[in-house]
């Protein structure tokens, strides 16, 4: 039986996790609980090496976290249900699992542990930041993501950025922008792996433009484009699930986020004068790294609302989109901002 417990923990546990309180706050926000919860249903504790997840009613929010978890721990669903009646006033919150209950704070659950391989939850070698790039060019982006490797890819694009940004201010008298130092960057970078993207393709691994029916979208853009801003790329014959979904939006809210000229400024911007007044996220702006990931979780609901995210597996078609195409192309960040949070006028 998987019960809550108001009682202290043990002295020493197996696994622990130190969890940013404001994340959790701004994921169980918009976290819907139904009124009755069933004994089958069941809620996910796993963590990635950065940010905690935490799965439950076919919803998911992450929240960064450090330590060591190299599993996946599974509970009744009654532990979020719990947690969003009284989040534990500290920061960081303590997450603990002994392999049989998992606490926080002074609630404690039955859990079941399943471990993860530890060729899986080995820390991956150090790897140059440039060959990093270059996995946008050899490897489909739902790969980088069932991998684990998207937030090294945007690390290694906010280096890219800081650095193209220094070099364009250098060069600045000579009437070099930051655009054009990218765009020679982004060109060497596909004359370098562009080619061996294209061997991938050969192998039956080539992405297909994907986007939401808009028959269960609700149009706020007037012109029944509102799921263009739910557009990926994904392989296809894929079943995509919400949470599949969300993590590979997460990732082209990224990268467009990381082609603007000032990515730090153009977050900021989005945060506090399109997001934050719709109540859609906090109001202090999250970190340029993962911040494809961290809005994604905190506006979730709003935009399954919308009908921008998928909420039902659906099979991925093996051909393209066309519509779903030239919006992944042509689509900026602060264009997709704009589109999920129309003006009043």
């Amino acid at each position: 039986m998987h019960r809550v417990m108001d009682r202290h923990q043990p002295a020493s546990f197996d696994y622990e996790l130190l969890v940013d309180r404001g994340h959790v706050l701004q994921g169980l926000q918009i976290f819907r609980v139904p009124r009755t919860v069933r004994p089958r249903d069941r809620a996910i504790l796993g963590f990635d090496g950065a940010y905690l997840t935490v799965e439950a009613f076919d919803q998911m929010f992450v929240a960064r976290a450090t330590g060591a978890w190299s599993g996946n721990a599974r509970v009744s669903a009654t532990f979020v249900a719990a947690l969003k009646q009284a989040v534990p006033a500290v920061d960081p919150l303590v997450l603990r699992c002994d392999g049989e209950r998992v606490s926080i704070g002074t609630m404690r659950i039955d859990c079941e542990w399943q471990p993860v391989s530890e060729t899986l939850t080995r820390a991956p070698a150090v790897r140059d930041w440039v060959a990093t790039l270059a996995l946008r060019y050899t490897m489909p982006r739902g790969r980088i993501v069932t991998q684990g490797l998207a937030k090294e890819v945007a690390d290694a694009e906010h280096k890219l950025s800081q650095l193209v940004v220094r070099v364009a201010k250098s060069l600045g008298p000579l009437g070099v922008t930051t655009q054009d130092v990218r765009s020679l960057v982004e060109m060497r970078l596909g004359e370098r792996y562009g080619g061996r993207q294209a061997e991938g393709a050969a192998g039956n691994t080539q992405s297909v433009a994907w986007m939401p029916d808009p028959a269960h979208a609700l149009d706020i853009t007037g012109q029944a484009a509102t799921v263009t801003f739910g557009a990926i790329e994904i392989e296809p014959n894929t079943e995509m699930t919400p949470r599949l979904h969300e993590a590979m939006l997460a990732g082209r809210v990224q990268d467009m986020l990381m082609k603007e000229d000032d990515p730090e400024a153009a977050l900021n911007w989005a945060v506090r004068e399109r997001f934050n007044p719709y109540g859609l996220t906090g109001a202090i702006p999250p970190s340029v790294e993962g911040a494809g990931v961290n809005l994604l979780a905190a506006m979730e609901g709003f935009l399954q609302q919308m009908g921008i995210l998928t909420s039902k597996r659906v099979m991925v078609p093996n051909r393209d989109d066309p519509v779903a195409r030239a919006a992944i192309e042509q689509m900026t960040f602060e264009q997709w901002v704009e589109g999920v949070t129309p003006s009043e006028s």
